[in-house]
Protein backbone atom coordinates (compact mmCIF):
# COMPACT_ATOMS: atom_id res chain seq x y z
CA UNK A 1 0.00 0.00 0.00
CA UNK A 2 1.31 3.43 -0.91
CA UNK A 3 0.36 6.98 0.03
CA UNK A 4 -0.50 10.05 -1.98
CA UNK A 5 1.35 12.87 -0.21
CA UNK A 6 1.27 16.63 -0.77
CA UNK A 7 4.19 18.72 0.47
CA UNK A 8 3.31 22.41 0.89
CA UNK A 9 6.14 24.94 0.88
CA UNK A 10 5.78 28.06 3.00
CA UNK A 11 8.49 30.47 1.90
CA UNK A 12 8.26 32.74 -1.13
CA UNK A 13 11.54 34.55 -0.47
CA UNK A 14 14.22 34.76 -3.10
CA UNK A 15 17.13 32.46 -2.28
CA UNK A 16 15.03 30.40 0.14
CA UNK A 17 16.31 27.06 1.39
CA UNK A 18 12.81 25.64 1.86
CA UNK A 19 12.71 24.38 -1.72
CA UNK A 20 15.81 22.26 -1.18
CA UNK A 21 14.39 20.86 2.04
CA UNK A 22 11.00 20.12 0.49
CA UNK A 23 12.60 18.42 -2.51
CA UNK A 24 14.79 16.20 -0.35
CA UNK A 25 11.94 15.18 1.96
CA UNK A 26 9.76 14.47 -1.10
CA UNK A 27 12.54 12.42 -2.70
CA UNK A 28 12.94 10.38 0.49
CA UNK A 29 9.21 9.65 0.61
CA UNK A 30 9.15 8.75 -3.09
CA UNK A 31 12.00 6.33 -2.39
CA UNK A 32 9.66 4.53 -0.01
CA UNK A 33 7.18 4.00 -2.85
CA UNK A 34 4.85 6.94 -2.25
CA UNK A 35 3.59 9.56 -4.70
CA UNK A 36 4.57 13.10 -3.68
CA UNK A 37 3.43 16.40 -5.17
CA UNK A 38 5.03 19.66 -4.08
CA UNK A 39 2.75 22.70 -3.86
CA UNK A 40 5.09 25.66 -4.27
CA UNK A 41 3.42 29.08 -3.84
CA UNK A 42 6.17 30.62 -5.99
CA UNK A 43 4.99 28.65 -9.01
CA UNK A 44 2.28 30.26 -11.11
CA UNK A 45 -0.01 27.22 -11.03
CA UNK A 46 -0.06 27.28 -7.22
CA UNK A 47 -0.22 31.02 -6.54
CA UNK A 48 -3.31 31.80 -4.47
CA UNK A 49 -5.01 35.13 -3.81
CA UNK A 50 -4.84 36.54 -0.31
CA UNK A 51 -7.63 34.78 1.52
CA UNK A 52 -10.96 36.55 1.24
CA UNK A 53 -13.05 33.48 0.43
CA UNK A 54 -12.50 29.86 1.29
CA UNK A 55 -13.14 27.48 -1.57
CA UNK A 56 -16.57 26.53 -0.20
CA UNK A 57 -17.62 30.19 0.24
CA UNK A 58 -18.00 30.76 -3.49
CA UNK A 59 -21.63 30.85 -4.59
CA UNK A 60 -20.69 29.86 -8.12
CA UNK A 61 -17.93 27.34 -8.79
CA UNK A 62 -17.12 29.20 -12.01
CA UNK A 63 -15.80 32.10 -9.92
CA UNK A 64 -13.19 30.02 -8.10
CA UNK A 65 -9.66 30.90 -9.28
CA UNK A 66 -8.04 28.04 -11.23
CA UNK A 67 -5.12 27.76 -8.78
CA UNK A 68 -7.57 27.32 -5.87
CA UNK A 69 -9.32 24.48 -7.73
CA UNK A 70 -6.01 22.90 -8.74
CA UNK A 71 -4.79 22.72 -5.15
CA UNK A 72 -8.19 21.59 -3.89
CA UNK A 73 -8.06 18.54 -6.16
CA UNK A 74 -4.58 17.68 -4.88
CA UNK A 75 -5.69 18.08 -1.27
CA UNK A 76 -8.82 15.98 -1.80
CA UNK A 77 -6.73 13.13 -3.18
CA UNK A 78 -4.03 13.37 -0.51
CA UNK A 79 -3.58 10.80 2.23
CA UNK A 80 -1.00 12.88 4.08
CA UNK A 81 0.70 16.27 4.08
CA UNK A 82 4.17 17.64 4.71
CA UNK A 83 4.17 21.29 5.77
CA UNK A 84 7.51 23.01 5.22
CA UNK A 85 8.02 26.41 6.83
CA UNK A 86 10.66 28.80 8.09
CA UNK A 87 10.00 30.67 11.33
CA UNK A 88 8.73 34.24 10.94
CA UNK A 89 8.26 36.17 14.19
CA UNK A 90 7.58 33.00 16.20
CA UNK A 91 5.06 31.77 13.65
CA UNK A 92 4.77 29.82 10.41
CA UNK A 93 5.23 31.55 7.06
CA UNK A 94 2.22 33.61 5.90
CA UNK A 95 2.15 31.93 2.47
CA UNK A 96 1.76 28.51 4.10
CA UNK A 97 -1.07 29.69 6.33
CA UNK A 98 -2.76 31.39 3.38
CA UNK A 99 -2.68 28.10 1.47
CA UNK A 100 -3.99 26.05 4.39
CA UNK A 101 -6.86 28.40 5.23
CA UNK A 102 -8.36 28.28 1.74
CA UNK A 103 -9.61 24.75 2.48
CA UNK A 104 -11.20 22.71 5.26
CA UNK A 105 -13.04 19.42 4.55
CA UNK A 106 -10.13 18.30 2.36
CA UNK A 107 -8.03 17.75 5.51
CA UNK A 108 -10.45 15.68 7.57
CA UNK A 109 -8.80 12.76 9.40
CA UNK A 110 -5.50 12.99 7.55
CA UNK A 111 -1.99 13.25 8.94
CA UNK A 112 0.40 16.17 8.59
CA UNK A 113 4.12 16.19 9.29
CA UNK A 114 5.71 19.51 10.24
CA UNK A 115 9.10 20.51 8.81
CA UNK A 116 10.64 23.73 10.12
CA UNK A 117 13.99 25.33 9.47
CA UNK A 118 16.10 28.32 10.40
CA UNK A 119 19.59 29.74 9.92
CA UNK A 120 19.73 29.87 13.73
CA UNK A 121 20.15 26.99 16.16
CA UNK A 122 16.43 26.85 16.99
CA UNK A 123 15.52 25.19 13.71
CA UNK A 124 12.14 26.94 13.58
CA UNK A 125 10.71 24.94 16.48
CA UNK A 126 8.50 27.82 17.63
CA UNK A 127 6.87 27.95 14.20
CA UNK A 128 6.23 24.21 14.45
CA UNK A 129 4.58 24.63 17.84
CA UNK A 130 2.40 27.42 16.43
CA UNK A 131 1.28 25.16 13.57
CA UNK A 132 0.02 22.33 15.77
CA UNK A 133 -3.24 24.03 16.92
CA UNK A 134 -3.89 25.15 13.33
CA UNK A 135 -3.51 21.56 12.12
CA UNK A 136 -5.83 20.33 14.87
CA UNK A 137 -8.45 22.97 14.03
CA UNK A 138 -8.33 21.84 10.39
CA UNK A 139 -9.20 18.30 11.60
CA UNK A 140 -5.77 16.85 10.87
CA UNK A 141 -3.47 14.84 13.09
CA UNK A 142 0.14 15.99 13.36
CA UNK A 143 2.91 13.45 13.72
CA UNK A 144 4.42 13.41 17.24
CA UNK A 145 7.93 14.35 16.11
CA UNK A 146 8.45 17.29 13.78
CA UNK A 147 11.55 17.71 11.66
CA UNK A 148 13.42 20.81 12.86
CA UNK A 149 16.38 21.85 10.71
CA UNK A 150 18.78 24.28 12.47
CA UNK A 151 21.65 26.30 10.98
CA UNK A 152 20.58 25.45 7.44
CA UNK A 153 21.63 27.34 4.30
CA UNK A 154 21.73 26.39 0.60
CA UNK A 155 25.35 25.31 1.13
CA UNK A 156 24.07 22.63 3.55
CA UNK A 157 23.20 20.55 0.46
CA UNK A 158 25.46 19.03 -2.17
CA UNK A 159 25.02 19.50 -5.92
CA UNK A 160 22.50 16.65 -6.10
CA UNK A 161 20.34 18.11 -3.30
CA UNK A 162 21.43 15.70 -0.57
CA UNK A 163 22.25 17.13 2.87
CA UNK A 164 25.97 17.13 3.59
CA UNK A 165 25.40 16.40 7.26
CA UNK A 166 24.73 12.66 7.87
CA UNK A 167 22.67 13.57 10.94
CA UNK A 168 20.28 15.55 8.74
CA UNK A 169 19.86 12.55 6.45
CA UNK A 170 19.12 10.37 9.47
CA UNK A 171 16.60 12.89 10.82
CA UNK A 172 14.73 13.01 7.50
CA UNK A 173 14.62 9.22 7.41
CA UNK A 174 13.11 9.10 10.91
CA UNK A 175 10.60 11.85 10.10
CA UNK A 176 9.43 10.25 6.85
CA UNK A 177 9.16 6.81 8.44
CA UNK A 178 6.90 8.19 11.17
CA UNK A 179 4.74 10.07 8.65
CA UNK A 180 4.50 6.88 6.60
CA UNK A 181 3.43 4.84 9.64
CA UNK A 182 0.62 7.22 10.58
CA UNK A 183 -0.46 7.72 6.98
CA UNK A 184 -0.74 4.00 6.30
CA UNK A 185 -2.50 3.34 9.62
CA UNK A 186 -5.13 5.98 8.88
CA UNK A 187 -5.58 4.82 5.30
CA UNK A 188 -6.08 1.21 6.42
CA UNK A 189 -8.61 2.32 9.03
CA UNK A 190 -10.54 4.34 6.43
CA UNK A 191 -10.52 1.40 4.01
CA UNK A 192 -11.82 -0.92 6.75
CA UNK A 193 -14.52 1.60 7.65
CA UNK A 194 -15.59 1.94 4.01
CA UNK A 195 -15.80 -1.84 3.66
CA UNK A 196 -18.46 -1.97 6.40
CA UNK A 197 -20.78 0.40 4.58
Amino acid sequence: MSLNIVAVLGSVREGRVGGLIGEYVAKTLAGKGHTVTIVDPMKEEYKLPLLDKRVFDYADAKDIPPSVVRIQKLFQAADAYVLVTPEYNSNAAPALLNTLHHYFPEYNRKVAGIVTYSISGGGGRIAGAALRPVIAQLQMISTPNPLSWPNVTPSSFDASGVPKDPLSVKSVEAFTSELEWFGLAIKKAKDAEAAKI
